[in-house]
């Protein structure tokens, strides 16, 4: 909820945590170098 008394008074929304098993898996790539990215 990012309502304006939530900004206003807490300076940020308010944030509610969600069950990660409803998410589909996550894979994450890493590159030490990576010369060629974005080509």
């Amino acid at each position: 909820d990012f309502s304006k008394q939530n900004m206003d008074s807490l300076g940020h929304g308010l944030y509610t945590s969600m069950d990660t098993s409803l998410l589909p898996p996550l894979h994450v790539i890493y590159a030490e170098n990576p010369s060629d990215s974005g080509k």
